[in-house]
């Protein structure tokens, strides 16, 4: 019973993560001949984008590998773990083509984030249910930043675009990790640089407190010199 149940599950889930959309009549084609100034668009990731999904479309479609147009479908991608999924159906000089995008929440894994990310590291493709007793279909996809990456990319279209779709994604996540880099090196900086202040500050006051305590105590010196000295006088 548990195993018809799955291959039933597994039979949803090909229609409904990955497939049954209703077609557009007229899918936006993208035109390879477009200008994309890249170096510039390269240069300025971290500024112009949010590090998320809606962030990496944004920047896709700024280097014409995603339509502007086309409306993408929501996907079920808590199925394989990850965070958020859409998907877009369009045309690349007239070829029909197939972009899958997931993020992962890298802080918050779970068993199937797991279980999804290891297969397409190791192997290239993974399969949406853990059960080898299933006929799962298995999804060809990559994650281009390796194990720390937080995107998943399934890309049907020439592999030419296959590729270089998973190294923008890269280039991506990349700029970001840099940028976050950068900040926790100010970070500590600052930190740094504040102990050291209240290091510097504490010896001065220390150092006004011993300062302050041996006046007081050679003060006191000085009043019982004097005391002992108006006894002698007056003794003699």
């Amino acid at each position: 019973m548990k195993k018809i149940l799955l291959i039933v599950l597994c039979a949803l889930m090909s229609l409904t993560l990955f497939g049954c959309q209703k077609k557009s009549d007229s899918p936006e084609n993208l035109d390879t001949e477009k200008s994309v100034d890249t170096e510039s668009i390269k240069k300025n990731i971290t500024e112009n984008y949010k590090n998320e999904l809606s962030g990496l479309v944004k920047y896709l479609q700024d280097m014409n590998y995603l339509p502007l147009k086309e409306e993408p479908t929501t996907m079920l991608a808590k199925v394989i773990g990850a965070k958020e999924g859409l998907r877009y159906s369009f045309t690349v000089d007239d070829r029909s083509t197939l972009v899958e995008l997931y993020e992962y929440d890298l802080e918050k894994q779970n068993k199937d984030s797991e279980r999804v990310r290891t297969e397409v590291l190791e192997n290239g493709f993974f399969h949406v249910f853990e059960d080898e007793s299933v006929d799962s279909t298995e999804y060809s996809a990559s994650i281009p930043c390796g194990e720390k990456g937080k995107y998943m990319v399934m890309y049907s279209g020439t592999q030419e675009r296959a590729e270089n779709i998973a190294v923008l994604i890269k280039d991506f996540e990349s700029a970001f990790g840099s940028s976050d880099s950068t900040e926790t090196s100010k970070t500590d900086e600052a930190s740094k640089t504040e102990e050291a202040s209240k290091t510097e500050e504490a010896s001065k006051t220390e150092e006004a407190s011993k300062t302050d305590e041996a006046s007081k105590t050679e003060e006191a010196s000085k009043t019982d010199e004097a005391s002992k000295t108006d006894e002698t006088s007056n003794a003699a």
